[in-house]
């Protein structure tokens, strides 16, 4: 386990297949993006922690041109989510068209495993209202 309070240390947490966060361990606070300081009481008392991978959809677009890297994706669907724990993170959601996704949608955060091109990464993926 990781102590590097960091974004390096947030996907060193992926490549090891957990979604992390830091949470301050004097106030209990979240702390996202990671840095090597509480927010709300400037604590240095940080612990990672094992974040829901359940979330919801707070607001999205959908992109129609990009970089080089990701415009054979297009149209893709990008969005911001808030996991269980309230915490917000962007990413892309795959294998769905804009008319599917909705404010307050569910999804998962999913985790790919790293290649030799890209590191390990997450992404959302719409589910069931049921599985809830």
């Amino acid at each position: 386990m990781t102590d590097d309070f960091s974004t390096h240390g947030f996907y060193a947490k992926l490549s090891e297949g957990e979604l992390s966060a830091i949470r301050c361990e004097s106030c209990s606070s979240y702390v996202m993006p990671p840095t090597s300081i509480c927010k709300n009481c400037l604590s240095k008392n940080l612990e990672w922690v094992k974040v829901s991978n359940i979330a919801s959809i707070v607001t999205f677009s959908e992109i129609h041109v990009s970089n080089k890297d990701y415009q054979s994706r297009t149209p893709y669907i990008v969005a911001i989510v808030e996991t269980n724990e309230g915490l917000r993170l962007p990413g892309i959601i795959l294998g769905v068209t804009a008319d599917k996704v909705h404010i307050g949608s569910p999804v998962l955060i999913e985790i790919n495993q790293p290649s030799s091109t890209f590191p390990s990464r997450y992404y959302f993926k719409l589910r069931d209202r049921a599985s809830d």
